[in-house]
């Protein structure tokens, strides 16, 4: 049952709870007061009662006559049993929004996602919940996370800190979700095939999963025909504490990350971000293409670049008189 209705219930349980309690506590009250006091008034609001008969009976012109009392019936009928039943029912009330309250805090959903990464078998809910809590454009414009880990690089561990980059390369930087893995390998594989077109634009390529340096190590002697790495030509970054990716948002509610991508400037500050779900993975000519498109706007500020643009390709001047030099064009 979906967590927000079992909600709705609870609060309107709870609501009914207290009306029924207050009812029967207002109720009450108005009983005694009515066995408890007595009505007075002159006798000439008692009328049509004759004065000579009151004189016969003996009762005082300020006394309520016997015959307009409560009758005895009805104080059975509204007596301690309904008042007992009244509350205890409406303790019952308040225990059922009580259980409907903690059912619908505690409970969890279990959503499949459809996708062929192993371990990477995650839910849409947590990359749901990751996105409200911190979505990918609330990094664009902002400083990088900083960060020091061990990685492994050239088959020996190495130290990496983030703030070495600083003033001196762009930083393409990637998460995935685990080590001997499927998609992972392909997307590893393809980054590293294509280093050198990175490094002609003086950036830096990091990978990084929540795996520990060993496990990389591993999968990184291992042959490619056999399910592994082999050699590759930029650092994994181990981040077993599983820090990096939470400062990132990546962080699965299962505890691997998400496929989030980010190029950070040579001010450490992030240009570009995605993050994609675990079951399909990233295009490292789009990589290419947006790292070469931010490097351009970065040398030329005068100067946009529109949908699509590669390197070579016309830009645009971003007013409204210089743009219309570009769509003459095309």
């Amino acid at each position: 049952m979906d967590h927000r209705f079992l909600t709705v219930i609870g609060v309107v349980a709870a609501l009914g709870a207290v009306a029924l309690i207050g009812f029967e506590a207002g109720a009450h009250s108005a009983r005694t007061q009515m066995y408890t006091s007595v009505q007075v008034r002159p006798v000439n609001t008692l009328a049509p009662v004759n004065r000579g008969v009151l004189k016969a009976v003996g009762t005082s012109a300020f006394e309520v006559p016997k015959r307009l009392e409560v009758p005895q019936i009805q104080r059975k009928a509204t007596g301690p049993f309904l008042q007992v039943s009244t509350i205890l029912g409406g303790f019952v009330v308040a225990a059922a929004a009580v259980a409907a309250f903690v059912t619908a805090f505690t409970q969890k959903k279990h959503t499949p996602l459809i996708g062929s990464d192993p371990l990477g078998v995650s839910r849409y809910e947590a990359a749901e919940q990751q996105w409200s809590m911190m979505a990918a454009s609330a990094f664009v414009g902002t400083k990088a996370p900083a960060f020091k880990a061990t990685a492994v690089y050239d088959e020996e561990f190495v130290d990496i800190d983030l703030s070495d980059y600083k003033g001196k390369k762009y930083v393409v930087l990637f998460f995935y979700p685990l080590d001997f893995t499927f998609v992972c390998p392909t997307e590893i594989t393809a980054f590293s095939d294509r280093a050198a077109e990175f490094e002609a634009l003086d950036t830096q390529i990091l990978g990084v999963s929540v795996d520990s340096q060993f496990s990389h190590l591993a999968w990184i002697q291992t042959p490619r025909n056999q399910g592994g790495l082999g050699e590759i030509k930029y650092p994994l970054v181990a981040d077993l504490k599983k820090d990096i990716a939470e400062a990132y948002g990546v962080l699965t509610e299962d505890g691997v990350a998400l496929r989030g991508l980010f190029i950070i400037d040579k001010e450490s500050v992030i240009q570009h971000a995605t993050i994609n779900n675990l079951a399909f993975g990233r295009n490292v000519d789009e990589t290419l293409r947006v790292l070469e498109a931010l490097q351009h706007v970065q040398a030329n500020p005068d100067e946009v670049c529109p949908a699509g643009w590669k390197k070579g390709d016309k830009t645009m001047k971003p007013d409204p008189v210089g743009s219309k030099e570009y769509f003459k064009a095309i």
